[in-house]
């Protein structure tokens, strides 16, 4: 079996209100050489469940430490979901992430959520 090699770009919009942080991303995932079947999401462990939109997307679910396919297990402070697919994923795949940050009412800053692709060397934003 070929090693999967992943490269990932995306764009992201942000809205802020009183109560929460809303961050709208779009992942493109290159999948350069080999299949893959499930893709792993690296999310600080203060935001909600993702919701994810892509093509033959079968299941979004917490993944385990252990669970996570011969992977480290998440920073501090983070959790990792998996995306498992109903096919075997080949080129380039759009996913359309939405996550929800509750905002304490005392807070004085606020940290953009930052969405990682595990495994996924970090694509150049085309000009």
């Amino acid at each position: 079996m070929r090693e999967v090699r992943l490269e990932a770009r995306g764009t992201t919009l942000v809205r802020i209100d009183e109560r929460a942080l809303r961050v709208s991303q779009v992942v493109v995932v290159e999948v350069k050489t080999g299949r893959a079947d499930r893709l792993y999401l690296d999310l600080p462990e203060g935001v909600g469940e993702p919701r994810v939109v892509a093509p033959n997307l079968s299941k979004v679910a917490a993944a385990e430490g252990a669970a996570i396919e011969g992977k480290q297990a998440p920073e501090k402070g983070r959790k990792i979901w998996e995306l498992r697919f109903t096919t075997a994923l080949e080129g380039a795949i759009q996913l359309q992430i939405d996550l929800e940050q509750l905002i304490a009412a005392d807070a004085k800053e606020l940290t953009l959520p930052a969405v990682r692709i595990r495994g996924a060397v970090s694509g150049a934003q085309e000009p």
